[in-house]
């Protein structure tokens, strides 16, 4: 009985197992792989991005798709990506099961880059599906319009074509009427631009100059029209690459190599800054008789709108076998300068028994006009046996024309057995032979002025003014500015001239003598207690901006 008893109870637990079901083990994800591995996409494009989980039979195979930065790339719910601007994300798959596993591949977004010419001028794109007429086009690539070389910058799963015809880095392409270049991305997006590049007008459509190669280039096209499109920074001359960046094959030594660099080889055409700047600018020559941004500027020529800054110290320096012309915008100048300034010192050194020029904007202005336009630097000239002029803005203006321009900076010369023409605008102002130019007006000048011989001609504005028809109208000069000869203060030459009034550097300093300088010219002078060491300047012109 006692064993029935027990088969009994081991027959009812037999059967209450049985009875029970077990649940089934849910297997989850273990590793998400995301393809491709390496992922990358241009600006604008996108790609699609597929997420390989394991283990296969894994109950829930979905992933949530993240980017770990929205400003560079973004991600929808399938997975596709979309470039938004150049840099990279880290792109994140992420298990939906509750485990916690995640993928991850770092997107590389890289800009669309159509770049043209040897130096690999990056063209503007148009709008997807747009045409843009590049207007100033360089004068590199304008010139060869109908066959450019092309070289473009693309993620490598993208394919290009242009005008339908499969493209091959570094092949020339026809811009005289629109090319398409057309990218498609691998299982993405397919996108064209249209690109040409108008005839060059020297009126209508002047080359543009984007970079220091192009600035260098005006030397092939000295007479053509030029319009500075940004800033041009050059290299320091002891900088790694400056030789490369420049094309000037002795850049280290000697610095920036001027355009139209003797009297048989003038710029004669027109070179607008669009009111930018060339910066760090450094030349020094000893074999070059005309030493600045632009060696000769011709009869025609025009240089407006552009600022030149010189680097510290000595800025622009020439010196050579014959006679010396130097200054940093123009060594010499039968043309116009308008709206023009330049800061940095200059030095100019001629051969024994020549003559030396030296001027912070124009070493010699030869019956050229000079209007709107400042000098802020120091001007040193030197001559042996033969005349030196130094002048703040000019060295000497024959025959010229200066109007609503100043210079700041201290003022030196010597001419060891000869004369020397000392002011702080102009050292020396003439007529030309048939009495005409040599007017001076609406102009001031602060700098003091000196020389180491004693046959000198000294002014706080010019030094020297010659021939009957020369003059200056409502010109200022500095009555605080030093005027020394061989050490000695002198009465300035020009202290006693019609049209050049003495007055302090207290009374530049204010709205009146602004006011004086417009008289009823309007706006032209401006003035800020912040600005110009609160001495007026030109409006629209350098600090005067």
């Amino acid at each position: 009985m006692k064993n029935l008893l027990f088969a009994l109870i081991a027959l009812l637990f037999v059967s209450s197992c049985k009875d029970k079901k077990t649940d089934p083990v849910e297997n989850k994800v273990t590793s998400i792989a995301i393809e491709p591995s390496s992922p990358a996409v241009a600006v604008g494009f996108t790609q699609q991005l597929t997420a390989t989980v394991l283990p296969a039979d894994a109950a829930k195979k979905e992933v949530t798709w993240s980017t770990g930065d929205e400003t560079k790339a973004t991600v929808d719910a399938t997975g596709k990506v979309t470039g938004v601007a150049k840099g990279t994300a880290v792109i994140t798959a992420t298990a939906a099961d509750g485990s916690g596993v995640a993928g991850t591949v770092t997107l590389t977004v890289n800009e669309l880059a159509i770049a043209l010419g040897d130096e690999r001028f990056n063209v503007p794109l148009p709008a997807a599906g747009g045409t843009t007429a590049l207007v100033n086009a360089p004068r590199s690539i304008s010139s060869a319009r109908v066959a450019v070389k092309v070289n473009i910058t693309a993620p490598a799963n993208i394919a290009i074509k242009v005008n339908n015809r499969d493209f091959t880095q570094g092949q020339t392409v026809n811009f005289a009427s629109p090319a398409t270049f057309t990218f498609a991305a691998q299982g993405g997006t397919a996108k064209s631009y249209s690109i040409n590049i108008p005839a060059y007008n020297a009126t209508d459509n002047p080359y543009g100059i984007y970079m220091v190669k192009h600035l260098v280039e005006a030397a092939r096209g000295l007479t053509a029209s030029y319009l500075l499109k940004n800033n041009i920074d050059l290299p320091d001359k002891n900088a790694a690459g400056a030789v490369a960046a420049t094309g000037i094959r002795d850049y280290a030594s000697a610095g920036w190599l001027p355009l139209g660099a003797s009297l048989n080889n003038k710029f004669s055409g027109t070179f607008d800054g669009g009111n930018f700047s060339v910066n760090n600018f450094y030349v020094k020559r000893t074999a070059s008789a005309f030493v600045g941004l632009f060696g000769c500027l011709g009869e025609g020529g025009i240089i407006k709108n552009l600022g030149v800054n010189g680097v510290s110290g000595t800025a622009v320096s020439g010196s050579s076998d014959g006679s010396q012309y130097t200054g940093i915008l123009a060594a010499y100048s039968e043309g116009t300068i308008d709206k023009c300034y330049v800061t940095g010192s200059v030095y100019s050194l001629a051969a024994s028994g020549l003559r030396s020029y030296a001027g912070g904007l124009a070493g010699f202005n030869k019956e050229g006009t000079i209007s709107n336009s400042y000098a802020a630097g120091s001007v040193s000239a030197s001559a042996s046996s033969d005349d030196s002029y130094a002048g703040g803005l000019a060295g000497y203006s024959y025959g010229g024309n200066i109007s609503n321009s100043y210079a700041t900076g201290s003022v030196f010369a010597s001419a060891s057995d000869h004369d020397s023409y000392v002011g702080g605008l102009v050292g020396k102002n003439t007529a030309n032979s048939n009495d005409n130019g040599g007017n001076i007006s609406n102009s001031y000048a602060t700098g003091s002025v000196s020389s180491s011989n004693y046959d000198s001609y000294l002014g706080g504005l010019a030094g020297f003014l010659g021939r009957a028809n020369a003059s200056c109208t409502n010109c200022y000069r500095n009555s605080d500015a030093a005027i020394k000869r061989n050490n000695a203060e002198v009465t300035p030459r020009d202290a006693n001239i019609d049209g050049i009034t003495a007055k302090t550097k207290a009374e530049m300093q204010t709205n009146a003598f602004k006011d004086n300088l417009n008289g009823t010219s309007g706006a032209v002078w401006g003035r800020d207690e912040s600005k110009n060491d609160k001495l007026p300047y030109i409006n629209g012109v350098g600090v005067g901006k």
